[in-house]
């Protein structure tokens, strides 16, 4: 019987340190890593200030920086006869002291200057009158236009005021194919908006022009023109100035004037009234035949020009400018026109089967 007592004395004395050697501290652990988990989750839980920038905000910060320098362009259109006869007289002054007046939105415009010079496309303020600027605080001021530009499609007009918002300037060189851009503007004249897309294209010739342009597929429609388009940190690209559509509609393919062609006819037109380019003086045969060999042929020469000055002949054939081949009508036009007045000229010309070079320089086209 003894023994029997003493099996569980013994018994009981190894549970006691088990107890206390191995339960105690797992049950203490437990309560610990439960305290932890509780303050843990009241500090997670704590209200957070939200980021002034938070993620997901897209180009939100590229759009605050350019778009207050994004205007839009209107023609105010004449006070409509009706409104003089009393009948109609108050109820035409209550259309415009709640700025409802009869207006025709023309398109879009950037501040590019802070004393108020506006950059806009030339067709956007070439059929208007009485041109009204909005900005996008919802204020309103005429403009005067400075001069424009038919040959690149731009145009200057000037506001009053003193630092109004403008607009950075990207840089050309950097921008790659592929980079994010903003088109900004007025499209059909709903009012200010902003549509994404990439730069698709840098040098992109169009038609006839001589001139390349930007090529986006950021949705560009008609009220766009002469708006901003802009790179992922709102700097000033080019200005946009066409689209091509077969719809009537943005089909993903928008042109904009570049940047450094915009900003070299702003001078020009601030300091000359117009934007200088070459010029001189003849008129070519649109096409030569096919399979012809050599360049345009010389149809017209204009008296007073260069052309004339040196000599050039009905009939004679252009080789190549400045050592360039000229096989169209518009590769000598490209080489004329977008030079500056007063550059050398290096002309190779067939006459009777015969070879000659012509050296004179680039006279001034009139655009006014």
């Amino acid at each position: 019987m003894e023994e029997r007592r003493e099996a569980p004395r013994a018994a009981s004395g190894v549970i006691g340190r088990l107890v206390r050697y191995v339960a105690l501290p797992t049950v203490g652990g437990l309560l610990a890593g439960l305290g932890v988990l509780w303050l843990g989750g009241w500090a997670f839980t704590k209200p957070v200030s939200p980021s002034p920038h938070p993620a997901g905000a897209g180009y939100a910060d590229a759009v605050a920086r350019a778009s207050p320098a994004v205007v839009n362009i209107f023609a105010q259109r004449p006070r409509n006869p009706l409104c003089d006869l009393p009948e109609f007289r108050n109820y035409c002054d209550r259309l415009e002291r709640h700025n409802r007046r009869l207006r025709g939105a023309l398109g879009s415009g950037v501040v590019v200057r802070e004393d108020g010079h506006v950059l806009t496309a030339h067709h956007v303020i070439a059929a208007g009158e009485d041109i009204v600027v909005a900005f996008q605080n919802g204020s309103e001021a005429r403009a005067a236009i400075v001069g424009t530009d038919p040959i690149t499609d731009l145009a200057v007009v000037k506001v009053q005021g003193d630092h109004l918002p403008t607009i950075a300037y990207a840089s050309l060189d950097e921008a790659r194919v592929g980079d994010v851009v903003l088109a900004i503007g007025n499209p059909f004249g709903i009012g200010q908006a902003v549509s994404q897309g990439i730069l698709s294209a840098k040098v992109r010739g169009l038609g006839e022009t001589p001139y390349d342009y930007l090529q986006t597929d950021a949705a560009v429609n008609p009220g766009n023109s002469g708006g901003a388009l802009v790179d992922g940190r709102g700097r000033l690209l080019g200005i946009n100035t066409l689209l091509y559509s077969r719809s009537g509609g943005s089909d993903g393919v928008g042109f904009a004037i570049p940047l450094d062609r915009a900003i070299r006819v702003l001078d020009e037109i601030i300091e000359h009234g117009q934007a200088l380019h070459g010029a001189f003086g003849v008129f070519l045969l649109v096409d030569p035949a096919p399979g012809a060999i050599g360049g345009p042929i010389v149809t017209y020469v204009e008296r007073g020009t260069q052309a004339h000055d040196v000599g050039l002949r009905y009939g004679d054939q252009i080789l190549s400018v400045n050592g360039q081949d000229v096989a169209t009508q518009q590769d000598f036009i490209g080489q004329v026109l977008t030079s500056e007045p007063g550059s050398p000229l290096s002309i190779r010309i067939r006459r009777n089967n015969a070879v000659r070079v012509i050296e004179t320089t680039t006279g001034l086209l009139r655009t006014r």
